[in-house]
């Protein structure tokens, strides 16, 4: 009788211990659970974060590259019209020269 009771007070133990063991289990799930859930909203915040710093760094980056293009095609613009200057101004010279000529020739 007292082995079959100390055998029931050892079973007691052990079911009591099983049930501690369970309730630690169900509040590390609940816990691991409730973290998962805040990394989740970190993360999409951090996304979010980054999107709203990100998005404006590409805007200028396109706007700049835009400009850039602007740029070169009035530098284009502006060679062509030198270019086109420069000519007229040979051929002026050309026709001054000529007048010259026939001036000293008259």
């Amino acid at each position: 009788e007292k082995l079959e009771s100390s055998v029931q007070q050892r079973l007691s133990d052990v079911i009591s211990a099983e049930r501690g063991l369970q309730q630690r289990l169900e509040v590390a799930e609940s816990t691991a659970e409730e973290l998962r859930v805040e990394r989740d909203a970190a993360e999409e915040k951090l996304q979010a974060l980054q999107a709203n710093e990100l998005q404006p760094l590409q805007d200028r980056v396109c706007e700049v590259d835009e400009q850039n293009r602007r740029l070169r095609s009035e530098r284009d613009s502006a060679e062509e019209d030198k270019e086109s200057i420069h000519k007229h101004v040979e051929q002026l010279m050309s026709e001054l020269q000529e007048l010259r000529q026939e001036k000293f020739a008259a």
